[in-house]
């Protein structure tokens, strides 16, 4: 440490405390550090303990200068390299590169001393720290500093998974300050290699509406990594549904390596993996990638008759159309397996199954009776069925049946089949009814009255033998009927025949009563005069 003395002009020592001298670099540049004013003491000396020049190595001079005192310089003052202080980075400390492959500038780091000066020989440690890269030299790699204090890897590979500052490599020494020295550095994906799906590829939903998961694909490169910016076209090819955005629809990967729809609505038709979107990209693996979905019914909403609801049938026999019944969703698409209940509600007549007869809807939608009997009275619209499911609208459905009676079975008597009254006057006129097998009235049956006993000049209107047909009440009736002019028992007969297997003959007979008093002689009287 420099120790400075007072002298005169004579170069002589001067004894004079406290004059105070200043010291500063005079050539060679750089910074001097510590007490730089120290006090002469009573010998006139200015001693200093703690001066040190920082800066870069190389020849110093120091000049000692005192308010109007002719200044001194200090003899050369050689500064060099100091211990190693500082490890800091010589190269980028952030880069990327594609997976697997090296970055373009190496990990390297400079030590210095503490003037920033270079310091050779210094074993660094390079280590890979995170990203599973590779070095060389091998991790952990210890290289010396040279002469301009650098330590420098000969290369770094990436990892193989691909990632934002995924990777690292710590460079390490004995120094005091700056160790360790982290690189990082983002691995990018390769080019894409492979598609696959990222969603479900078989679900389903109901018809006309959008599945859980819109079809999403998955792009990656070689390694698995995935792959941004792919063009990725999902087109629907099967079951006629729409896609968001609209098929066929260009979709580019995110930074995820994934390219998804925004919705898929499924088609109107009910099946198994009957929609189909494939999903397209240019890459060697794996694509087109198809996605299914099964369209399924809608909740069953409305019940409808696909027979007639109003026909006709004879008496205890089948109508021609069996009662059948259509079940269909909102949008009008027939609902499979939905029980149907078929009622006999008037007539008493039957149906097969028997009533109450449940009848699962078929693939259309349809559930049919096997037949419907109508029952043995014969009337308009007095038989039903009624059909009912368990759905909101149109229930029950209501089918009515006339029930027209059969072929004539029997004829019989509508009116009194024995009577009497005085020759030559009239009776009640002979009436009969012709029913079926079950006794319904049945019309347009041809009567034939015929007389066949006149009691001497009776007579029928129509003329016997007089052919009456039946009314819609079965019934036939003659005009009038005049009895004959004789008296007796039973003597007067009219008969009623048809073509049908029960009753016929039916046979009318009237009685001719004498008249009694005058009246019967007078009358005897007329008779014996024409006589």
């Amino acid at each position: 440490q420099p120790v400075i003395q007072l002298h005169d002009g004579s170069n002589n020592p001067v004894s004079q405390s406290g004059v105070p001298i200043k010291a500063a670099i005079a050539t060679g540049g750089g910074t001097l550090l510590g007490t730089l004013m120290v006090n002469t003491d009573a010998s006139g000396q200015a001693t200093f303990t703690n001066l040190a020049i920082s800066g870069t190595v190389g020849p110093r001079t120091i000049q000692f200068t005192s308010l109007e005192l002719t200044p001194v310089t200090s003899g050369i003052i050689t500064v060099s390299t100091g211990p190693a202080q500082t490890i800091a980075a010589n190269s980028a400390t952030s880069q990327a590169a594609t997976v697997a492959t090296a970055v373009a500038a190496p990990p390297s780091v400079l030590v210095t001393d503490v003037g920033g000066n270079p310091v050779s020989g210094v074993n660094v440690t390079f280590t890979v720290t995170a990203g599973g890269g590779t070095l060389s030299p091998a991790s952990p790699a210890t290289v010396a500093t040279g002469v301009n204090g650098v330590a420098t890897l000969t290369s770094w590979t990436l990892g193989t998974t691909a990632g934002t500052n995924n990777n690292s490599v710590t460079a390490a020494a004995a120094v005091a300050n700056g160790s360790p020295v982290t690189f990082t550095a983002t691995a990018t994906a390769g080019a894409a290699s492979t598609i696959g799906a990222n969603s479900v590829t078989s679900q389903s939903a109901p018809i006309s509406t959008a599945v859980a998961a819109p079809p999403s694909v998955l792009v990656t490169d070689a390694l698995g990594n995935p792959k941004s910016g792919v063009d990725v076209t999902f087109t629907v090819t099967a079951g006629g549904g729409s896609t968001s955005p609209a098929s066929p629809a260009t979709v580019a990967t995110g930074v995820n390596g994934v390219a998804s729809l925004s919705g898929w609505t499924l088609g109107s038709a009910v099946g198994t993996d009957n929609n189909a979107i494939t999903a397209v990209a240019t890459v060697p693996n794996g694509s087109p990638v198809t996605f299914t979905a099964s369209g399924t019914a809608l909740p069953p909403t409305t019940i409808a008759a696909v027979s007639a609801t109003a026909q006709s049938a004879t008496v205890n026999t089948a109508v021609g159309a069996p009662p059948s019944v259509k079940v269909t969703d909102a949008n009008g698409v027939p609902v499979a397996a939905v029980n149907v209940t078929f009622t006999v509600t008037g007539g008493g007549g039957s149906i097969s199954p028997a009533s109450p007869a449940t009848i699962a809807t078929d693939a259309g939608g349809i559930a049919t009776l096997s037949d419907w009997t109508v029952g043995t009275t014969a009337g308009v619209f007095n038989n039903t069925v009624s059909a009912s499911a368990a759905v909101p609208n149109g229930n029950p459905v209501v089918f009515t049946a006339t029930a027209t009676a059969g072929a004539a079975s029997s004829i019989a008597a509508n009116s009194a089949v024995t009577q009497s009254a005085t020759p030559g006057s009239d009776v009640t006129a002979p009436s009969v009814i012709v029913t079926d097998a079950f006794g319904n009235p049945v019309a347009g049956v041809d009567v034939t009255f015929t007389l066949t006993a006149d009691g001497s000049g009776g007579s029928i209107a129509p003329v016997s033998p007089a052919v009456v047909t039946t009314n819609s009440s079965g019934i036939a009736s003659l005009a009038t009927w005049t009895l004959g002019a004789d008296v007796g028992t039973d003597n007067n007969a009219v008969d009623a025949t048809a073509a049908v297997p029960n009753g016929s003959p039916v046979t009318f007979t009237a009685s001719g009563t004498a008249e009694s008093g005058a009246r019967a002689a007078g009358t005897l009287s007329q008779l014996l005069l024409r006589w």
